[in-house]
């Protein structure tokens, strides 16, 4: 497993998601690695979605409000 996700941002996330999929397309990735690979694969997704929907927020606060 990579340095503790809970450290890493968005785009190092991005990064060590893409370098998981090359290990699991290759065919020499053993099956008990890809399953560990797999189970990093969701935690960094879990994490980019939250990253994701911090920003979303953070947007809707600076978006002005429609006066009536």
């Amino acid at each position: 497993m990579s340095p503790s996700n809970q450290q890493l941002d968005y785009e190092q996330l991005s990064l060590r998601l893409d370098e998981i999929v090359n290990r699991l397309q290759d065919v020499n990735t053993s099956i008990s690695d890809s399953l560990k690979l797999y189970t990093e694969a969701t935690q960094i997704i879990k994490q980019m979605e939250m990253y994701l929907q911090t920003a979303e927020n953070q947007l809707n606060k600076l978006k002005p409000t429609k006066a009536k």
